[in-house]
């Protein structure tokens, strides 16, 4: 969904990676930055049921988000974008989203049923793509809700205060989207 903007928000993120790359900042850093960011928002998401630690969980999983949006664009403008980068940023993507929303299940503020659907549709939504474009599947924009999505999802029902609802839309979107992807490399391959 976010791929109609992807353009516009790629130029912004360019802005943001030069000031990076200036500081010194290296691509792998800012994945584990990014990781680090999605740890403490499984804590904030438990340190209390309170609003203060749901909107500090919610800051962080859009602090999460934006590390996880320069590291790629650091890496290229640096000259370090290497295929082990690429696999380190992924592990960490996935190790972030399993924090982040195992920390919301285990918070108690979720139905714990839906929201081990939205975990586990949340990687799978991931692997469809990575198994589907390691077998030459183009997978970009494919489905409703990408990571960018997923956790805007997850950090605007932070702030509204309504995470019992997100995980229901981020369940449902997931699922879609991997239907969405079975169904496109399905489709595509031979």
């Amino acid at each position: 969904m976010l791929n109609k903007i992807r353009s516009e928000v790629e130029r912004r993120i360019l802005v943001l990676a030069k000031i990076l790359a200036a500081i010194g900042f290296k691509p792998e850093a800012l994945s584990l930055m990014g990781l680090a960011s999605a740890f403490l928002s499984a804590l904030a998401y438990n340190l209390g049921d309170d609003a203060v630690s749901l909107y500090t969980a919610s800051i962080l999983v859009v602090v999460s988000g934006f590390f996880d949006m320069v590291d790629g664009a650091v890496a290229r403008l640096t000259g370090r974008a290497t295929p082990r980068g690429s696999f380190l940023d992924s592990t960490v993507d996935r190790l972030a989203d399993t924090l982040i929303i195992g920390g919301l299940i285990l918070s108690g503020r979720v139905y714990i049923p839906v929201g081990v659907v939205a975990l586990a549709c949340s990687l799978l939504t991931s692997y469809v793509r990575a198994k589907a474009e390691s077998m030459g599947v183009q997978m970009s924009g494919i489905g409703l809700a990408e990571r960018g999505e997923r956790l805007i999802i997850l950090a605007v029902s932070g702030f509204l205060n309504a995470v019992d609802i997100g995980i229901w839309v981020l369940a449902v979107l997931s699922s879609v989207t991997v239907l969405q992807r079975i169904l496109h490399g399905y489709r595509s391959l031979r």
